[in-house]
C-alpha cells in the first residue's frame, strides 16, 4: 500500500512537473501556425516586417534588452507586404521549422542584437523574435518572449532584407555556432 501511495504521488508529480513545458511547446507553434495560415490564404500583404538590427561583432558593456537594441541600432528595416510577397517561399519554409523550447531550470541571458516583429498591417503581433540568449555553449532565440534552440531558417528569413554588410556579418557570426548549420 504504501509503495502504491509513493508511486502514484511520484506519478504526479512528473506530470504535474512537464505540463509548463509542453503548453510552452505547444504555444510555440501557434505562432508559426497561424503565419502559415495567413500564408495559406494568400494574405501576406496584410503583413509587415520590422527588423531592428546592430552587428554582433559590436561589444558593448551590458547584455542589451530588445527597448535598448530599438533605441541603439545600426537599422531599421521595414518591409512591407508586396515585399514579403516576392519571398513567399522563404516564408512557407519557415513556417516549417521546428521549435524546440530550453529547459526552464537552465539559467539564460538575451543579449538582443536582432529583434523583428510580424504584425498585421492593423498592428496584431504575429511572431516576435529576438536573438540571442545565451546558456554556456547554447545559443538561443526568443519566440514571443520564450526561449528556444537556435535554428538558421530564423536568420535566412532576414537575409533578402538586410543590407549587403549586416548580412555578411551574421553570416560570419552564425558560422560559429553548430546549432546554426543550413538544413
Amino acid at each position: 500500500m504504501k509503495k502504491m501511495k509513493i508511486l502514484t504521488v511520484g506519478t504526479l508529480a512528473v506530470l504535474m512537473l512537464s505540463i509548463p513545458f509542453f503548453m510552452r511547446y505547444t504555444s510555440q507553434k501557434k505562432p508559426l501556425q497561424n503565419l502559415s495560415r495567413i500564408i495559406e490564404r494568400g494574405r501576406i500583404c496584410d503583413l509587415r516586417l520590422t527588423i531592428y538590427y546592430i552587428s554582433p561583432h559590436i561589444l558593448t558593456n551590458r547584455p542589451w534588452d530588445v527597448e535598448t537594441l530599438i533605441d541603439n541600432c545600426t537599422y531599421t528595416i521595414l518591409i512591407d507586404g508586396k515585399q514579403l510577397e516576392d519571398n513567399v517561399d522563404l516564408l512557407s519554409q519557415f513556417c516549417r521549422v521546428d521549435l524546440v523550447p530550453i529547459a526552464l531550470n537552465e539559467v539564460s541571458c538575451l543579449d538582443a542584437r536582432i529583434h523583428y516583429i510580424i504584425e498585421t498591417n492593423a498592428g496584431k503581433k504575429i511572431l516576435d523574435v529576438s536573438m540571442w540568449g545565451f546558456r554556456g555553449d547554447i545559443d538561443s532565440i526568443y519566440v514571443n518572449g520564450v526561449e528556444i534552440e537556435g535554428r538558421y531558417a530564423f536568420y535566412e528569413i532576414l537575409m533578402p532584407f538586410l543590407p549587403d554588410d549586416a548580412t555578411e556579418s551574421l553570416e560570419k557570426y552564425i558560422s560559429m555556432w553548430p546549432c546554426y548549420e543550413k538544413r
